[in-house]
């Protein structure tokens, strides 16, 4: 380690040893001289710029270069932190030039004191921590005559704060670096602070932002190049792995605002789609001249979501709702939780309702109701937020191989939330009936101020995964995790929008199906359903 040591201030000598064939291009040599030069090194970017290659480049250079040392690496997933970072990393050592005198497991590494020998260096690992348990996360602590510890964040929009908080009681360096997703955390207050001096005086700065947007990979820069002279392509790939000219353009024109500011230009979203349900579209479902036509048709009840109170100042509420948008809202204080079994079943007997029909919140206070709701013969369908998002018991599957939802939604809440939020996005309205009839948009009464307020809160969040998540419900949970709880956001639990949720999950699931000649597959309406002459609806289809 003798030679190495000697480059801990010239990672590029250090990156030309290892590997004399990598390329790197401009923002990431920046990054890399940055952790050199600068306390913390925060990089916000697009897909495809080369975020994994630096931070695994600079890990590898930080911990062969100095002797003790420590490199800690965390990111907001096991799948982002061992297939991609990890891979990176062990990719590198194994195909380093230069026999790099380590010995590699799962997500450690150690430093051999004998390239011949298995003794190793005591005081010297990397390591690599999933963001989950912050009491893992501490003392790593190295005297600080010069760098020697370095934490690296990837994918830092979906790292908790009080991880970035832990290492900064120890971290001689960082590198927090990620796509831009998440305006709640202190990757984005960072970003948006700018550089930030050393009050020290000291020669670097305590904090130096980098922005990578999709147009900085040097494939996309060379095309455009060539295409401002009037060249008509094929445009050649200088490095391949990054951006390519044809997939920026396909980015720029397929992807939706969101996803253009993200993940294509590397910067935060700040609009109102930051939101997950934007006013715009609250605005649209609660239209007081929609919901006049709307009084004006007969409708029928076709599904039923009931969310059950956990006490304080949380209330039961019962959602009913038919295709065209919510019913009523039924909000009652039920100190006696049990009063919400008879309720439940002279609404289901009022309107018709089947078991398949009504969704209940079975986590928490909500398992005994159902349990008795069971009992007496209403097997009603129960819902568990916190479950494994995916289709389960009886989810209507849709005449086209549709997405994994558990490659979209981390849990149960963000995929029940998530459907609604395609049934207000205005883009989907063409085929929110799935009958052509209506305009598509999913109505709330006009005064359905705690509804809507229930909704406006929430953020539009995704993971390193790309997997869309809300915040916890419970404050407990949200502090173990660093993040702000719903509670704490509205005061209350969000009574009425879970029984809204549950509502719509009862109707795309709980109705018979039909499967065309054409291999498709019809919802059937209660009253259509009835007028074929097919037996009762309920049951399983």
């Amino acid at each position: 380690m003798t030679e190495l040591a000697t480059l801990a201030t010239d990672p590029m000598k250090f990156m030309a040893v290892c590997w004399p064939d990598m390329q790197l291009y401009a923002k990431q040599r920046d990054v890399l001289v940055s952790v050199r030069d600068n306390l913390q090194t925060v990089v916000h970017a697009a897909n495809q710029t080369g975020k994994s290659r630096i931070a695994a480049v600079t890990a590898i250079w930080f911990f062969a270069s100095r002797q003790p040392s420590r490199v800690i690496t965390t990111s907001s997933s096991e799948t982002q932190l061992m297939s991609i970072l990890w891979s990176e990393i062990k990719h590198l050592i194994d195909t380093s030039q230069y026999r790099l005198p380590f010995r590699v497991t799962t997500l450690k590494i150690e430093k051999l004191k004998d390239p011949r020998g298995q003794e190793t260096e005591p005081q010297d690992y990397l390591l690599g921590h999933v963001a989950r348990e912050v009491e893992n996360f501490q003392g790593h602590h190295l005297p600080a005559d010069k760098p020697r510890v370095l934490f690296i964040g990837d994918e830092s929009s979906g790292i908790p704060d009080q991880f970035f908080d832990a290492a900064s009681s120890w971290a001689h360096r960082m590198l927090l670096i990620g796509n831009p997703l998440n305006t709640t955390n202190f990757f984005y207050r960072l970003c948006k602070a700018g550089d930030v001096p050393d009050p020290a005086g000291a020669p670097g700065l305590l904090r130096k932002i980098v922005h990578i947007g999709g147009s900085h990979s040097p494939n996309v820069q060379l095309a455009m190049k060539m295409k401002a002279s009037g060249s008509p392509g094929p445009y050649p790939t200088l490095i391949p792995g990054l951006l390519s000219f044809a997939d920026f353009l396909r980015r720029d024109q397929e992807w939706d605002e969101v996803k253009r500011t993200t993940r294509l230009r590397g910067q935060f979203y700040l609009g109102d789609q930051a939101m997950l349900f934007p006013s715009h579209w609250l605005d649209a479902a609660m239209d007081a001249e929609l919901w006049r036509r709307l009084q004006r048709q007969q409708r029928t009840v076709e599904g039923m979501g009931v969310d059950i109170a956990g006490g304080g100042r949380d209330n039961s509420c019962w959602t009913l709702i038919d295709r065209h948008g919510v019913i009523e809202q039924i909000v009652v204080d039920t100190p006696n939780t049990m009063d919400v079994v008879g309720r439940t079943i002279a609404l289901m007997r009022e309107h018709g309702l089947s078991n398949s029909q009504v969704a209940v919140d079975a986590g928490g206070m909500g398992k005994p109701i159902c349990d008795r709701l069971w009992e007496q013969g209403h097997k009603v369908k129960t819902v568990n937020f916190g479950e494994t998002a995916g289709k389960k018991d009886g989810d209507v599957v849709s005449a086209t191989k549709e997405p994994d939802p558990r490659k979209s939604y981390t849990n149960r809440r963000g995929q029940l939330y998530g459907n609604l939020r395609e049934r207000l996005d205005p883009r989907s309205h063409a085929n929110a009936n799935g009958n052509g009839e209506g305009n598509g948009t999913f109505a709330f009464p006009p005064d359905a101020a705690d509804l809507r307020h229930e909704l406006s809160i929430l953020p539009l969040q995704y993971d390193s995964e790309g997997r869309m998540f809300l915040p916890p419900k419970d404050p407990t949970r949200a502090k173990a995790t660093g993040q702000v709880s719903i509670q704490s956001l509205l005061g209350r639990s969000p009574d009425r929008a879970d029984s809204l949720v549950l509502a719509l999950h009862a109707l795309r699931v709980g109705r018979p199906q039909v499967r065309a000649s054409w291999g498709g597959v019809i919802n059937v309406t209660p009253r259509a359903w009835s007028s074929l002459g097919m037996p009762g609806w309920g049951g399983r289809w």
